[in-house]
């Protein structure tokens, strides 16, 4: 557990219950009062520091440019499970605030297909039903403003946080140029087949080669 002794986990939606009068801290999923720039409103101050325990490279900048990395992570991996009760800061003893780890990514690569679905997406010439266009799909918990109807996707959740933050953008995207192919596929094959089939492994890794590709397109 990441929690240190003495310590105590806040999640966001507690957080942004303080700070933002009506909202809905009870609200599971698609709360849109979830939104980017809020959440990002309260990891750039200064009270909030990077992840316990973690050295924060100068272009990161502080909680703000890790939760930077999140996004990409989340957009890499299809995470769409990143709602405002799956991350949140931790109060450490002597009274500070750190951002948690990332946690909770189950809700990533494909988990919830079936087999025979992804094989199908694996092998179709429908551009609509393919592994390209199954990862576009994918949507965060986060939303652009309050009253959208929508939550963001993983990728423009990214795209828009990287923009207020591009040095710390810079930083995640050479660490992912930095993890190839390769280095993925062995990650994935590192899995017993008692928690992936083949199928899944396969569909895993181009879920990740395709968001990879997106991720680190020339800006």
């Amino acid at each position: 557990m990441f929690v240190p002794e003495g310590g105590r986990l806040i999640h966001v939606n507690e957080l942004l219950a303080r700070t933002h009068a009506g909202y809905d801290e009870k609200a599971a999923y698609r709360c849109s009062q979830h939104t980017l720039s809020r959440v990002i409103a309260v990891l750039r101050s200064p009270q909030v520091g990077p992840p316990l325990g973690w050295f924060c490279p100068v272009a990161v900048g502080g909680a703000a440019g890790v939760f930077v990395g999140y996004l990409l992570l989340n957009a890499l991996i299809g995470n769409q499970d990143r709602h405002h009760q799956n991350w949140g800061l931790l109060k450490v003893p002597g009274g500070g605030l750190t951002l948690t780890p990332t946690i909770d990514h189950a809700s990533s690569l494909g988990r919830n297909e079936t087999d025979p679905k992804r094989g199908e997406r694996l092998t179709t010439r429908d551009k609509g039903r393919n592994v390209a266009a199954y990862v576009r799909r994918a949507t965060s918990g986060l939303y652009e403003n309050k009253t959208s109807t929508r939550p963001m996707t993983t990728f423009d959740a990214y795209c828009q946080a990287a923009s207020w933050y591009p040095n710390a953008a810079g930083y995640w995207r050479a660490r992912l140029r930095a993890l190839g192919p390769e280095a993925l596929d062995a990650i994935v094959q590192a899995l017993p087949e008692s928690v992936a089939t083949e199928t899944a492994k396969r569909f895993a890794l181009q879920v990740m080669l395709e968001n990879r590709a997106r991720l680190l397109e020339p800006e």
